[in-house]
């Protein structure tokens, strides 16, 4: 912990567990709240004070883009005394913990957390007393949920959300705090990540929100659900070639492609569900569309130089993906290919990776495309 005018930084605690993340200081400034790794037993041979233990899986996801393997251990709640270091527990079990926050009086603990059973990548938001207890389920009624944040009067959350499960759009949502009903108060906008915060009376919310490719800042009237954006001009903007009304490129840069969707649908971390729901359908019961949408089944027709960015560890779009286009490319087509692989490398490696990597990132794209232009 750092002081605010500087100076030198202390340790608080000396936890046990393996800390995940920061994610409040509490109303009265003595302590914060953060997630932490404790470890579980799958099965009964599943010894958890064992080295080298195997990844005994008995659920889905068993492994996270850019977090690994989500089995052997669990994610709980801790409540940590920034002067003693005393931890308290506030949520456990089998599931996983993934945010919380506190209420602005500090007596009510908002948090969201995984389901049990074989699927869990469904999330609900519970509500609990401050030190944990009288936990309630406030809302099952999203499949995906960020950004919980309060509301100055502690009668209103706002979140962001899908309804369903595979459906990547969030969208903005209330959920009232007396009886857990959800309401969206802008109905077409989506948000981009999941930064939310309120205005000091409570009657509208800042967010980022995606719009024909751009991010942009706007404020959401809650009652009304009157959008307004705070700058017109472009906050988010690629490197293009125009000509005419339509794009050109004599190069090809792809990062981290989805290149087969039958394999990508048992590979990826998240493959199982969110390919189903934007394939329409099951593998097994739409082979000939998941062949017919996957752009591996067009690749011998590719002749145009392609420069495929990966990160070695990217779970979300697995090595495979790339190496699959590669290995077609090579045999199949004339066109030049060139795998670059960054090792350690996430699905986010282009703006959370390693400085080094990102720098080769950006450097060799932009060079990429600019032979494109010569």
């Amino acid at each position: 912990m750092l002081p605010l005018d500087g100076g030198e930084a202390r340790q608080v605690g000396g936890s046990q567990r393996e800390l995940q993340a920061l994610m409040q200081w509490s109303p009265d400034g003595r302590r914060v709240l953060l997630s932490a790794r404790t470890p579980w037993s799958e099965d009964a041979d599943d010894a958890t004070d064992g080295s080298n233990r195997p990844w005994v899986v008995t659920h889905l996801p068993w492994k996270l883009d850019g977090s690994g393997p989500q089995v052997g251990h669990r994610t709980v709640l801790l409540a940590m005394d920034v002067d003693s270091g005393d931890e308290q527990i506030l949520v456990c079990g089998d599931f996983d913990v993934v945010e919380a926050a506190w209420s602005p009086d500090g007596k009510s603990l908002a948090y969201v957390r995984t389901r049990d059973g074989s699927q869990r990548h469904r999330m609900d938001l519970w509500l609990a007393d401050g030190d944990g207890g009288n936990a309630r389920l406030l809302t099952d009624g999203l499949a995906s949920i960020a950004g919980i944040t309060w509301s100055p009067d502690g009668r209103t959350l706002a979140l962001g959300g899908t309804v369903t499960e595979g459906d990547s759009l969030s969208l903005l949502w209330l959920v009232d705090i007396a009886d857990g009903s959800l309401r969206r108060p802008a109905d077409e906008l989506q948000l981009e990540g999941s930064t939310i915060v309120w205005h000091p009376d409570g009657d509208r919310v800042a967010t980022l929100a995606a719009r024909r490719g751009l991010q942009e800042v706007v404020v959401v009237d809650v009652s009304s659900g009157a959008v307004t954006r705070v700058d017109d001009g472009l906050q988010h903007a690629a490197a293009l070639c125009a000509a005419g009304d339509g794009l050109v490129f004599a190069r090809a840069g792809i990062s981290a492609p989805v290149i087969n969707m039958e394999s990508h649908s048992g590979t990826s971390d998240s493959g199982y569900y969110v390919d189903p729901y934007s394939m329409d359908g099951e593998v097994d019961d739409a082979h000939e569309r998941y062949r017919r949408l996957s752009p591996l089944s067009y690749a011998d027709d590719i002749r145009t130089p392609t420069l495929l960015l990966q990160g070695e560890d990217d779970q979300r779009c697995p090595l495979g993906q790339s190496e699959e286009l590669l290995a077609r490319l090579v045999r199949r087509s004339k066109a030049p290919a060139r795998m670059v692989v960054y090792p350690g490398g996430t699905h986010l490696l282009a703006g959370t990776g390693t400085p080094s990597h990102r720098v080769d990132y950006h450097r060799r794209l932009s060079r990429w495309l600019r032979g494109a232009l010569d």
